[in-house]
């Protein structure tokens, strides 16, 4: 049996009026109807008509969320997953209807396409207008996932709020009723969306309610975890948008559960890409970038954009896309910022698809790649430079180590070293046919410097960026009245001083500082007289310093918070140096 996901509640039975009246205590513009989990607006304008909407718990904010000025005036709040009872919607409606008195404008409720919603809610409807209260209903129902032809097929799922957003800011103006809901019911009509998921969810108190198999991204996941039309193998978030656009625009996509009504070129619409729950802020900007391309490929004119969270399903890692065809260009008023008419709390703005940069800085391949062509030199790495070869060596090595790294740091830091050292090693390895070399060692260094900063990163990056460019600095001072392996040796002590000027580690800290040290004192090192005793010499101080180091509990980096569980597991950044050594060690031998 699965076990349970553990979720930051006490019983599962109490969680909804614990986080309601939490919500409530944290929020000044509600309050509850006691003995209800109905959430009302404290600013409320009973000369206007009055939105009321609800459902399960589970989707928040959707739905006590938009309990502001200029969108819901009340929501009434199920249980998780489970509509509300009918008593709570009529106490909704109730109060709503007391503040505006016999005469007042009236009460539209938003109900989703759900059975059980529409049960609820249909019902209390009708008590209210048995009482004499003036209350109309519009069905929010936009799941593309059924097609768009059948209203009653259409699950009510993301863009439920942006029905919210357009009749809370057309009430707020002082549509009628009747205007509202023939501009619910227009919205409505013109309205998809679509959803995906690379995981179920799971409700409090019980597991998840199922598996995703690895590597495959389900279409069409309801957002109460109910299980979707499709599974197709997940190749990246690129190609899942352009199937999932294909889908809602009507192109009829291979393999698709069924087929929306074509959206034509040259059509307005909105877009709104909504988080299901667990999905991280990077990768939802990923999505709506390849949405927006997508649209545009299709010469269909988004005019506002918005994303975030709005209807998730609990913890569901997963997302949707829902389009709006804007039929009347009068009701983009209601549909793009409307600041003075409602609190902001979904604010669309037109893309920016061009003219969203400004120029930047040159990475160093263009560096090299605009000086190698204004010194008139060809773009061919040299054979006969040894400083060319000794570098090529090095990071070639270093491309076949990712793995390596990575599983080093993840024993204690945060395990991407080894994708900094590939990324790192991939950019100077691109740029080798471009450098001066010889004819320019200081010049070749900080090209060099520069790229393994940029493409390393983090805070490796500008460590090593200091230890290369220090270092080559010093050794091209060297080499002006020295040998070669004068220059190495100055080389090191430059490249660790600078390293401990810019991160602030010393000896005994466990850092690479400790190998660079380990060198630059090593009698061996001071000793040797040309360069393949150099590089041994070198090479040996380094496994030694570096081995030493495993030894020490951490004084900076991730490693100093595991509390010596560090002790007797390598550093990583130790461990390059010594690989840079090796690779110099086994060209020289």
């Amino acid at each position: 049996m699965s076990a349970v996901v553990p979720k930051f509640i006490d019983e599962p039975s109490s969680v909804v009026a614990v986080a309601v009246d939490g919500f409530c205590e944290l929020n000044n513009r509600v309050k509850k109807i006691e003995n209800t989990n109905v959430v009302v607006s404290y600013c409320l304008d009973p000369t206007k008509v009055l939105l009321l909407c609800g459902g399960g718990s589970g989707h928040e904010p959707a739905h006590s969320g938009f309990v502001a000025k200029g969108w819901l005036s009340a929501a009434v709040c199920g249980s998780v997953f489970a509509s509300p009872p009918t008593a709570h919607v009529s106490a909704g409606i109730e109060y709503l209807a007391k503040l505006q008195g016999p005469d007042g404008p009236g009460i539209l409720v938003i109900i989703k396409n759900y059975a059980g919603d529409i049960l609820n809610f249909e019902y209390a409807v009708r008590q209210a207008r048995a009482e004499g209260i003036q209350v109309e209903t519009v069905l929010a129902a936009d799941d593309a996932v059924f097609g768009t032809e059948d209203v009653q097929k259409r699950r009510g799922v993301a863009g439920c709020c942006l029905l919210y957003k357009i009749l809370g800011a057309a009430a707020e103006r002082g549509l009628s009723l009747a205007q509202l809901k023939a501009l619910a019911d227009r919205v409505s009509r013109n309205m998809r969306s679509i959803g995906a998921s690379l995981s179920s969810c799971s409700l409090p108190g019980n597991p998840a309610s199922s598996v995703m198999p690895s590597g495959t991204v389900e279409v069409g996941l309801g957002i109460h975890g109910e299980k979707g039309l499709l599974q197709i193998p997940f190749q990246g978030a690129a190609s899942l948008v352009h199937f999932l656009v294909g889908i809602l625009i009507g192109k009829g996509e291979v393999g698709a559960p069924a087929t929306a009504t074509a959206i034509h070129a040259g059509v307005k619409t909105l877009l709104l890409v909504n988080n299901l729950g667990g999905t991280t802020d990077l990768e939802m900007s990923t999505l709506a970038h390849h949405a927006l391309r997508e649209l545009a490929a299709a010469q269909l004119t988004v005019v506002g954009v918005h994303s975030g969270r709005h209807m998730t399903s609990l913890d569901m890692h997963g997302f949707s896309l829902t389009l709006l065809v804007v039929e009347n260009e009068r009701d983009l008023e209601f549909m793009l910022n409307t600041n003075a008419l409602q609190k902001p709390l979904m604010n669309f703005h037109a893309p920016q698809l061009s003219g969203a940069t400004v120029p930047g800085p040159l990475t160093a391949l263009q560096l090299a790649r605009q000086e190698a062509e204004a010194a008139g030199r060809a773009a061919a790495t040299p054979t006969g430079s040894p400083l060319c070869a000794a570098v090529q060596r090095v990071f070639a090595k270093l491309m076949t180590m990712e793995t390596y790294f990575n599983g080093l740091d993840a024993e204690v830091g945060d395990g991407d070293l080894g994708s900094g050292v590939h990324r790192s090693a991939m950019a100077v390895l691109e740029m080798l046919p471009y450098l001066p070399w010889e004819a320019d060692v200081r010049r070749t260094f900080a090209l060099i410097s520069k790229a393994v900063a940029d493409a390393f990163a983090g805070t490796s990056g500008p460590l090593y960026g200091a230890l290369l460019i220090g270092g080559g600095n010093a050794a091209v001072q060297a080499l002006k009245s020295g040998s070669a392996v004068e220059a190495v040796r100055a080389a090191i002590a430059h490249g660790s001083h600078d390293v401990q000027e810019l991160g602030g580690a010393r000896q005994g800290d466990r850092t690479m500082v400790d190998v660079l040290e380990g060198m630059r004192v090593c009698p061996a090192v001071a000793a040797a007289a040309t360069m393949p005793e150099l590089l041994k010499a070198c090479h040996e101080a380094a496994r030694a310093a570096a081995d030493a180091a495993a030894l020490l509990p951490a004084k900076l980096g991730r490693s100093r918070y595991m509390e010596g569980k560090e002790i007797g597991k390598k550093d990583p950044g130790a461990e390059l140096v010594v690989a840079w050594l090796e690779a110099l060690v086994s060209e020289s031998s």
